[in-house]
């Protein structure tokens, strides 16, 4: 009904809130949580799996398991961009070899996978300790 509808979007609005403030007090002594990409990542994150186990929802702390696995996924990419270069280097394997290992780091941690990759880690990470 109309009423139900309404009532589903005002819930959607107050879990909304109740993540934002959470996300823009997490980790801001540190300067990488003080960035507008991660915050909204952060809070796309939390807010789907939220609405995915409605039996648990939101809760304050998850924020941080949350900007945990974020930090880890982009601190990766950067050992990947190490790794990348030290790959144009290597001659110990065939050139076939160094290109696909080289493409596979390319897509593994990249910004624009970021999101399903890192809901992905989140998820299974929160559903394997209440499941």
């Amino acid at each position: 009904t109309k009423r139900a509808s309404l009532h589903c979007v005002n819930d959607d609005s107050f879990l909304r809130e109740e993540i934002l403030k959470d996300v823009q007090r997490t980790y801001q002594e540190k300067e990488f949580f003080t960035s507008s990409y991660v915050s909204e990542l952060l809070s796309k994150v939390l807010f789907i799996w939220a609405k995915e186990n409605p039996d648990i929802s939101y809760v304050q702390g998850i924020n941080e398991i949350g900007a945990s696995v974020i930090y880890v996924y982009f601190a990766a990419a950067v050992d990947r961009e190490r790794k990348y270069r030290e790959f144009e280097g290597v001659v110990d394997g065939t050139i076939s070899d160094n290109c696909r290992l080289r493409d596979r780091y390319i897509l593994a941690n990249s910004r624009e996978y970021a999101e399903a990759d890192i809901y992905a880690v989140f998820s299974r990470l929160m559903n394997s300790g209440h499941k």
